[in-house]
């Protein structure tokens, strides 16, 4: 390199790392003209634009440095930085697009200096967080080997391990690491993880509870342009089982409150609160929330003990008005349901009893079974409802279908359940074969049929996402087809009455926002599977392009919840 270029090169380095943006951005870009593809000028100048707040620039300078390729460890640096670029602004596909590539090898036998340490840890971090802990790990033990005397190496050397199912070898590492930084949430969380996947499980909900108490509110970013900020009260998880969860994603659990924090972020700002532990002060004052959406949605955990009075307390407490308040959901259990919607014309509620096999023995409860139901019936666990994979091999069940005293004492020997539903089975299967299942979604007065689909077995659940739905629709296109034409023009499709019985249903539910999953039989009744608060309302990501579903349906849904937020507002003003 020519003297005087590496000379003002230094020299922008350091103007850079004093702060002066400004001046070492003229540098840099005085230098490119000389050599408009160096890799490490335009990376360094793409890093000034985006200190400087101009993301639009950074990121063209920082696409130019990576398809300049340039020596590993600029390429990595760059990477590094595209790769926050991205997450700050919320593109987390694109970043996972970004680390699915090629990730450069860290030279060997190079100690990297105090600057590229920094970037190394920084881009293992972000590798791990996008699901790419074999990159990570790959890189951390290239370029940092020797990880004894860092406690932020150390720890995410722990941490990776963890993510790639070496728990043994990951509890050392994490904890001398926690030791040298007790209040490090990641290495908590991790920890609490591979403690309860290593057999302990009660540290690991000592851990969990010490996280939830540590972490109780959480603020997602404000942006302008934001009509209003909406607290959402979450419970505090009591197992983590992810060594890789970051603190947000144990606030957000996977259901509708929790999905409209990723797309409705342009609308509303999101905080989460856990409503189950105490706080010692009113962060959502501080952040001005309008809003409570409680999301303490289990009705089966609000039965039990004095769980209902902590959540009403809790919510009665933030002075906010409330969607979803504990009060509703607490009436809204599977069997409490049943008890709401019996009697409404066009409605076939199946009947649901609820056993307790520790009060009664196992063959007076088979006994009763056989004389209170027809065969086949479904058991299946208080307070499930995700049972997507149920049918999977190898996947803890959380539903069952027994023909027979046999297949039920088989049932609760395999699960184990201190408690359980047994609801009578309505065969609705089709002249295909096919079993259906069909999601509403309760917004307000809004009713939109917005999801569901075929399989061939009883459970229809999230199978566009597994290989043997992937299997049954690649082998039955005509289902999707069948299905698109169900959610373009429900009535066209199922007829006037059923949608009459969802609006008769609407006016039973205590509910402000829920799901409910149905399907209707050939005489054209609504046969009723499931209604909760719980549901997720989205599809999942993880689906073949060609099995895409109508968006217009979510979109009415979204229509249907701006429009609730802001009536609540009002009325609270």
């Amino acid at each position: 390199m020519n003297e005087s270029i590496a000379v003002r090169r230094d020299a922008a380095l350091q103007l850079h790392r004093a702060g002066r943006l400004d001046d070492a951005g003229a540098v840099y870009a005085a230098l490119l003209e000389a050599t408009p593809e160096d890799a490490d000028l335009l990376g360094l100048l793409g890093v000034v634009e985006l200190q400087l707040g101009r993301a639009d620039a950074a990121e063209a300078l920082l696409e130019h440095a990576l398809a300049a390729g340039g020596a590993a460890r600029v390429r990595l640096r760059n990477l590094n930085n595209m790769l926050a670029l991205l997450q700050r602004a919320g593109r987390r596909d694109d970043a996972r697009t970004l680390a699915a590539g090629e990730i450069p090898e860290w030279p060997g036998g190079v100690v990297p200096d105090d600057a590229e340490r920094t970037s190394v840890l920084s881009l293992a971090e972000a590798l791990l967080l996008l699901g790419e802990a074999g990159k990570a790990w790959a890189l951390l033990s290239r370029a940092i080997p020797d990880r004894d005397g860092d406690g932020a190496a150390l720890g995410l050397a722990g941490r990776l391990k963890a993510a790639l199912g070496k728990d043994a070898a990951a509890l050392g590492p994490l904890q001398r690491a926690l030791e040298q930084a007790p209040g490090d949430l990641r290495l908590l969380i991790a920890l609490a993880a591979v403690r309860e996947r290593t057999g302990h499980p009660a540290e690991a909900r000592r851990m969990a509870a010490d996280f939830a108490r540590r972490c109780s509110f959480h603020a997602e970013p404000a942006h302008s342009g934001q009509e209003a900020t909406i607290l959402i009260a979450n419970m505090a998880p009591r197992i983590i089982r992810r060594p890789d969860a970051a603190a947000r994603a144990l606030h957000f659990a996977e259901n509708f409150p929790s999905q409209i924090v990723l797309t409705m972020a342009q609308r509303y700002r999101f905080l989460s609160v856990f409503g189950d532990v105490p706080h010692p002060d009113s962060p959502w004052e501080r952040e001005n929330a309008r809003l409570l959406v409680n999301n303490m949605v289990n009705s089966e955990w609000l039965n039990v003990g004095d769980r209902r009075d902590i959540a009403r307390a809790f919510v009665d407490g933030t002075g906010l008005p409330v969607i979803n308040h504990p009060e509703q959901v607490f009436q809204c259990t599977r069997q409490k349901n049943a008890a709401l919607l019996a009697g409404i014309p066009g409605l076939v509620v199946p009947r649901i009893e609820r056993y307790r096999p520790g009060w009664v023995g196992q063959d007076e409860i088979t006994a009763d079974i056989a004389d209170k139901f027809d065969w086949p019936v479904i058991i299946r666990g208080v307070g499930s409802h995700q049972s997507s994979d149920t049918l999977l091999p190898g996947v803890e069940k959380a539903a069952y279908l027994a023909s027979g005293p046999d297949e039920v004492r088989a049932a609760l020997v395999e699960s184990g359940w201190p408690e359980f539903y047994v609801i009578q089975f309505v065969d609705l299967k089709n002249p295909e074969g096919w079993y259906r299942k069909i999601r509403a979604i309760f917004m307000g007065d809004q009713i939109v049929v917005a999801s569901g689909g075929y399989f061939d077995q009883w459970m229809t659940v999230g199978w566009r996402r597994y290989q043997p739905g992937v299997d049954f629709y690649r082998a039955n296109p005509e289902a999707l087809t069948r299905f698109r034409r169900l959610l373009d023009a429900p009535e066209a499709e199922l007829g006037r009455e059923p949608l009459e019985v969802l609006r008769r249903i609407r006016d039973r539910m205590p509910l402000d926002m829920f799901g409910m999953d149905f399907d209707v039989d050939a005489r054209g009744r609504v046969v009723f599977f499931e209604a909760t608060a719980a549901m997720n309302f989205y599809p999942p990501a993880q689906f073949a392009d060609d099995f895409w579903m109508p968006m217009a349906p979510l979109e009415q849904m979204e229509a249907g919840f701006q429009r609730l937020v802001s009536q609540r507002i009002a009325a609270a003003a």
